[in-house]
């Protein structure tokens, strides 16, 4: 019997948080630094700087992933994956921005200082720096199960959230600045009053979307989100420093320090805020009214599925203890799977675990790597619902298929794009 249809509750991404925020955080304002150190010529200690955000930021991310190799392995997928994708361009970054300053620690090297090499080296990290500054919004935005993420503001409003932080940077080594102090101070000053309007603009447009993006506003309007907002982002990131670059211009590293707060809080309310509807996931044809399905709905539409098998394409595997298992892969799954439906028969008493060893079989190691962060741990951006209830909720892998016909979704949550 088919569990009371879907649930329509609307819940908040658990699984990305602080450590995420962390990497968004320091590869946005690190790069955003290097790119002015490139075009206003700073010198060349901030550009170190930039590197050792990269770099934190990275050993951060590994924990975030909770295994290297899966950084590793997500280079095989940069055609379909923005987080692929930014793995590639953070590993040319760094490798050909390491080469270009190193001429200025040391003269054995085979290209100079300022020559052709080095110039060329800087300008690949630039724009490497450049995709990875915009890479997290894209990779968010690809997201259509949380549409509070998927929209095209997002991308820009990480942008000029990321040039703000690399003026809290320079404003922080402002010791070591003379004559682009005060066009930093203006630079910083402007840069707030346009991440000001910026959020402003939109929380309003998903405010107005309605249904989880109004959701995810609202959330500002509880703790602890309201008081990180409020506090960190909106007074201590953005009120409080213009004010100090305007009446104690003196006070530019408090302001730096400020505006880096605010920055980092921002990446973390912006991930908090991710609430998503589970039924209604990603596919391009589905509407809301799919999350009313009753169980007699859900009946219907396997009957109608099981005589297409019958009279149209063979008949689909049953017995008389088996369940009738209908899965639907979303996000890049079907990249790996080569379809975005499959109809599966397992034994009655079946679990999850059992289901997705059988699909492992079926579909193979990519599949395999895809779905599992080694054995029996079920990789943590997927999220799986078995009649329009999380397995989270309700036993994991161990969670019961049913007795009868069954729904299953498999959602990468970052799923790539």
């Amino acid at each position: 019997m088919i569990v009371q249809g879907f649930n329509a509750e609307m819940k908040c991404q658990q699984e990305f948080g602080w450590l995420l925020a962390i990497w968004i955080f320091l590869s946005g304002t690190g790069c955003s630094l290097y790119l002015f150190v490139k075009v206003l010529g700073l010198p060349i200690s901030f550009a170190v700087l930039a590197l050792a955000c990269i770099v934190v930021g990275g050993v951060v991310l590994l924990f975030e992933l909770g295994s290297p190799t899966r950084a590793w392995r997500a280079l095989s997928q940069v055609g379909t994956s923005w987080l692929s994708r930014g793995v590639l361009f953070v590993s040319v970054f760094l490798a050909s921005s390491l080469l270009s300053i190193a001429p200025e620690f040391t003269s054995s090297l085979p290209w100079e200082r300022g020559g052709f090499t080095a110039i060329a080296l800087g300008w690949i990290a630039s724009l490497c720096a450049l995709m990875i500054v915009f890479y997290p919004g894209f990779f968010l935005a690809k997201n259509r199960s949380i549409p509070f993420w998927s929209s095209p503001l997002l991308p820009v409003i990480l942008f000029a959230y990321a040039a703000l932080g690399a003026t809290g940077w320079m404003l922080l080594g402002s010791s070591g600045l003379t004559g682009e102090l005060q066009f930093i101070h203006l630079l910083a000053g402007l840069l707030i009053v346009v991440n000001l309007i910026l959020v402003a603009v939109y929380l309003a447009v998903m405010y107005r979307a309605g249904g989880p993006a109004r959701e995810s506003v609202r959330l500002l309007d509880s703790e602890p989100l309201n008081w990180i907002f409020r506090v960190g982002v909106v007074l201590v990131g953005m009120i409080l420093p213009l004010l100090t670059l305007i009446w104690l211009p003196s006070g530019g590293m408090l302001a730096g320090i400020g505006i880096l707060v605010g920055c980092f809080l921002f990446r973390y309310c912006v991930l908090r805020m991710g609430v998503f509807v589970p039924p209604a996931l990603i596919q391009d044809d589905i509407d809301f009214s799919m999350l009313r399905r009753t169980s007699a709905d859900l009946k219907h539409e396997f009957a109608g599925a099981g005589a297409q098998q019958v009279h149209g394409r063979g008949s689909m595997p049953q017995t008389p203890s088996a369940v009738a298992i209908r899965v639907r892969f979303m996000g890049d799954l079907p990249s790996i799977t080569g379809r975005r439906e499959q109809f599966v028969s397992m034994l009655e008493g079946s679990t999850v675990g059992d289901l997705l060893a059988s699909l492992s079989k079926t579909h193979g190691n990519g599949f395999k790597d895809r779905v599992f962060n080694g054995p029996g741990r079920l990789d943590h951006t997927m999220l799986i619902f078995v009649d329009g209830n999380n397995i989270k909720d309700c036993g994991g892998l161990a969670a019961p298929l049913g007795k009868s016909e069954v729904e299953v979704i498999m959602l990468p949550i970052f799923g790539g794009g």
